[in-house]
């Protein structure tokens, strides 16, 4: 099976990326994969198709296909690995693979519930490729040593004063349908500093694997047409595109089935395609200058500006991207 990971920090643009892909023929948005045992099984939130996770037609055929009358058992054996092996606690053990022999075991079960479920989908997508949007480094890791697999990392970034400024902001959360909830949110130094970390391990990650390549969140939004096409072409993988992305509103045309990530996924028709830089407006200077210079080094390597531009103002609300 053909599997994209997008990999990086949250707030960094990947359920756009994941939806982008996914309108392609022979593509299958799946969402953050990584979040199904909680988020879909445990919790049941919505599906990107609007329903809850359970009442999904696709997603019911897809636990069957995998776990069949032992689903919920099998999903919660899965909450518990992936706690103990896909926890950042853990990405120590994945850095420098070496790993014990309890939790070597433990990462085999993990795997071998995860090529049942990626199995399942494949099947029931009819597709060629599955989007994984999880971000998270250490579920790529989990992947990249899946024999079932094979794997694509697309490392995905995005300037770290508009992931910042992202986190900081308070916003409904549409995906707990049962009660009124918000996003998680987290101040410059949390967020930096997770940002860093997770595009370190992802850099680590593209090591173990053939096919990687890195996109800026930025350049994708600017110009996707051209991005992707250069992206699958850096991955070793062909689609054909049916829609011109370039234009200012593109279609979701087709029905997406995320478990998880944006509550753009949960959006149906004309969805306008632009940019989020409100941060250059509204980011306080104290904490675009503490980000700025926290993560220096990555800011030069990806192609930012290391001083912050236009930035005045008081944080404020505004929309997102993950």
């Amino acid at each position: 099976m053909k599997v994209i990971f997008i990999g990086g920090s949250g707030r960094s643009g990947s359920t756009i990326a994941d939806l982008l892909l996914g309108q392609i023929p022979g593509f299958h948005s799946a969402g953050e994969i990584r979040l199904i045992w909680n988020r879909g099984f445990h919790e049941d939130r919505l599906c990107g198709c609007g329903t809850p996770f359970s009442k999904c037609d696709f997603w019911k055929q897809v636990v069957v296909r995998a776990f069949g009358s032992d689903a919920q058992s099998v999903a919660e054996e899965a909450q518990k690995l992936s706690r103990l092996v896909d926890r950042r606690v853990q990405s120590h053990k994945f850095f420098f693979g070496r790993y014990s022999n309890s939790f070597a075991e433990n990462l085999a079960r993990y795997r071998e519930i995860l090529s049942n479920l990626y199995s399942a989908i494949h099947y029931e997508a009819g597709c060629k490729v599955i989007v994984d949007s999880s971000k998270f480094p250490n579920h790529g890791f989990v992947l990249a040593g899946m024999p079932s697999i094979d794997l694509h990392v697309l490392h995905l970034v995005r300037d770290p004063r508009a992931v910042a400024f992202s986190w900081m902001r308070k916003r409904i959360n549409p995906d707990v349908h049962w009660a009124r909830t918000y996003m998680g949110q987290y101040g410059p130094f949390v967020s930096t500093r997770g940002w860093i970390l997770s595009n370190l391990m992802v850099e680590r990650l593209r090591r173990r694997v053939e096919k990687s390549c890195r996109l800026r969140y930025e350049d994708l939004v600017e110009d996707p047409t051209r991005v992707l096409e250069s992206t699958l072409i850096s991955l070793d993988i062909l689609g054909d595109k049916t829609q011109d992305l370039s234009s200012p509103a593109w279609s979701l045309s087709r029905e997406n089935h995320t478990v998880a990530g944006n509550p753009v996924r949960l959006s149906s028709g004309g969805l306008t395609l632009r940019l989020d830089d409100e941060w250059t407006r509204s980011l306080s200077r104290a904490a675009a200058c503490f980000v700025s210079a926290a993560a220096m080094p990555w800011l030069m390597r990806y192609s930012y500006n290391v001083v912050p531009t236009r930035v005045s103002g008081p944080e404020s609300a505004g929309n997102d991207s993950r």
